[in-house]
């Protein structure tokens, strides 16, 4: 596979194909992370319009020794999918059936319904807390995975399966457009990728139709190439989700593409209790060593939402506003696009946009061939009173150990939830090799020697201790990963 953009250097030029090579002249770029390798060669001329190295992915996911190619969720096998579509020889290798995920539910680790008696902070003193408020209540999961890792990889894939399928319709419509002979547009024009889609797509199963496929250029004041990209599909099947929009604008910062930036919005119409969900993705690759982005979801009960409203000026999905119990989900990753290996802060709301947000942040890296990283688990404040001003110093700032028992209080304690991780030889899952999880959930985070509780499914109650060893916030070293700018 030989990489296809303009360079003003080194250029290799097959003409039987038209196909323009940079650097090595057809030789493959690859590297090695996490037990996969992967490449970043493009053959297809029409890929300068989009992202095609990027992958959404949580850097805690799980890998193989292989490359995965069915519905994959690491980092390197996500981006390998999308390029091997794009340089797709036939339309057999281009195809992606258009899916929608399936939202994953919680890891049994985190947030059991817990009953309880003796509550010291008021009555009802016995009772049952509900689920999702308990935070990390193991260490792991019974298949060994560590719960820091398996809730961190639930609550990103629940939003970044979105932006796959998004990024996967793409690569697929520009790998059938190159096949199709088709090109990109002149700078003011717009060029309708739709018919030829269609017709070199004949007898796959894309699962559904292509209504829309344009991509315009307009150039960006420095004079680069934008190319702003839009598809409409419909669902072959009934269900929820009646549409499927993308708009996709990029702008390559080099002649290579090696490095760019750019945002994708993606608009589900839905019918019932939810009329539309909104994924909006900000993207900023500076170099082979550094990728940014930040993605937010948001799933909206309004009648009269629309694709205009749902989202903000600079294309990041808007927060809920007064009574909308929406809830909304939003991350920011500073990761190395060659490893996927990195940084991720992770914040969401179930409900109302006056709720504290629950947080997590988690970093990985190599050591040897194992990769190593630590996660924490807190709250943060209220969603409505997170800004992209003040985001890293209210992200995640406190523990609220006693969400929704008894005399509740939410002001917390400046503590968080710890646990540092391993993936032996960077392959499977990450396991806990320390964690520092353990609480009483009452407003102070330990017990009085007689509050006790028990998961649903146990016969007898434990008493709480009177110590916790939840981790200082201000004794921990790590920040929030700075969101890329808008473009």
């Amino acid at each position: 596979m030989r990489q296809q953009f303009i360079s003003k250097s080194l250029v290799c030029v097959s003409l039987a194909g038209m196909v323009l090579t940079i650097g090595a002249c057809g030789k493959k770029k690859s590297s090695s992370g996490g037990g996969t390798t992967n490449t970043e060669t493009i053959n297809n001329a029409l890929a300068l319009a989009i992202p095609g190295t990027l992958a959404v992915a949580s850097p805690t996911a799980s890998k193989s020794a292989t490359l995965l190619t069915d519905d994959p969720v690491d980092f390197s096998s996500r981006k390998n999918a999308n390029v091997e579509r794009l340089n797709c020889a036939d339309a057999a290798t281009c195809v992606k059936t258009f899916a929608l995920p399936t939202d994953r539910n919680n890891p049994t680790c985190y947030g059991p319904n817990l009953d309880y008696q003796n509550h010291p902070n008021g009555s009802p003193t016995s009772g049952q807390l509900p689920s999702g408020d308990l935070g990390l209540w193991s260490a792991a999961e019974s298949t060994g995975e560590a719960c820091v890792a398996a809730k961190m990889n639930t609550e990103v894939e629940n939003v970044a399966a979105y932006a796959t399928l998004a990024m996967d319709m793409t690569s697929m419509v520009f790998g059938a457009a190159n096949l199709a002979g088709k090109s990109l547009p002149a700078v003011g024009a717009t060029e309708d990728f739709k018919s030829a889609v269609t017709d070199k797509m004949t007898g796959q199963n894309i699962g559904g139709t292509i209504d829309t496929a344009t991509v315009t250029r307009n150039d960006d004041s420095g004079g680069r190439p934008k190319y702003t990209t839009t598809l409409k599909i419909t669902p072959a099947t009934a269900g929820t989700v009646t549409s499927m929009t993308v708009v996709l604008t990029h702008i390559a910062l080099d002649d290579t593409n090696a490095t760019y930036k750019g945002r994708m919005k993606v608009y589900l119409a839905e019918t019932g209790a939810k009329k539309a969900k909104g994924i909006s993705l900000h993207y900023n690759r500076a170099s082979s060593t550094s990728l940014k982005y930040a993605v937010r979801s948001r799933e909206s009960s309004d009648s009269a939402i629309t694709i205009d409203t749902l989202f903000d000026s600079t294309g990041d999905v808007i927060y809920p506003t007064g009574s909308a119990n929406d809830g909304y989900k939003w991350g920011i990753f500073d990761l190395d696009p060659q490893t996927g290996l990195g940084k991720v802060a992770y914040l969401w709301v179930a409900g109302f946009p006056t709720e504290n947000t629950r947080s997590f942040y988690a970093e990985t890296s190599a050591s040897g061939a194992d990769i190593v990283g630590k996660g924490y688990f807190g709250f943060g404040d209220a969603l409505s009173n997170i800004t992209t001003s003040n985001y890293q110093t209210k992200w995640l700032d406190r523990m609220i150990c006693n969400w929704a028992g008894p005399s509740n209080n939410h002001t917390g304690v400046a503590k968080a939830q710890k646990q540092e991780i391993k993936q032996t030889g960077g392959l499977g899952t990450f396991a806990s090799t320390s964690s520092a999880i353990t609480y009483a959930p009452a407003n102070s985070c330990v017990g009085d020697g007689s509050f006790a509780g028990k998961l649903t499914t146990a016969t007898s109650y434990t008493t709480f201790g009177t110590t916790s060893d939840l981790v200082t916030l201000s004794a921990e070293s790590f920040t929030i990963p700075a969101a890329p700018n808008a473009i």
